[in-house]
């Protein structure tokens, strides 16, 4: 059954956002949101920068799913706080979120599809360049050393500030 969108209540709920602060829309996602529960949970279990990841590469591939948004995010804090711990870097991180779309029947629609972006996703960030740094279109700009505004490559994210473990 199709429902009818009523605009009056769309643009009441846009004009009540759109007089909050950034902060204020922040502390509304904190309270009101279990995705984002979810997520700071396991962050606060395994870590913020392997959570960080492994949500970023999930939420690749959550789209199409064969449940509930809130039934697809329980489903990945389960699995993820079990195999997260043992993951080693980004590889590790990727194994664990394979494991997960793998296991998880909320990923059964599109299943490889959704395997092959995030393994696609992961290798990118860690193609040269990825990371910051890179120099203009042109080539006019300085030589891409792999890190980042402030110098710091990934390399001393993972060691220098536990970005990965």
């Amino acid at each position: 059954m199709a429902q009818r969108l009523r605009w009056e209540r769309v643009e009441g709920v846009a004009r009540a956002f759109s007089r909050l602060s950034l902060g204020e829309v922040l502390a509304f996602e904190e309270q009101a949101d279990p995705q984002y529960k979810l997520v700071s949970r396991l962050a606060s279990e395994v870590g913020p920068g392997k959570a960080a990841v492994a949500a970023l590469l999930t939420g690749l591939a959550s789209y199409r799913l064969a449940m509930r948004g809130e039934e697809w995010w329980l489903c990945f804090y389960r699995h993820m706080r079990s195999s997260l711990p043992r993951a080693e870097g980004l590889e590790g991180v990727l194994r664990a979120v394979e494991g997960f779309l793998t296991s998880c029947s909320g990923a059964a629609i599109g299943r490889e599809a959704k395997l092959r972006r995030v393994r696609k996703a992961a290798s990118a960030a860690e193609t040269p360049g990825c990371s910051g740094g890179s120099s203009s279109p042109g080539g006019d700009g300085p030589p891409d050393t792999g890190g980042s505004e402030d110098g710091v490559g990934r390399e001393g994210l993972q060691e220098d500030h536990g970005i990965l473990g």
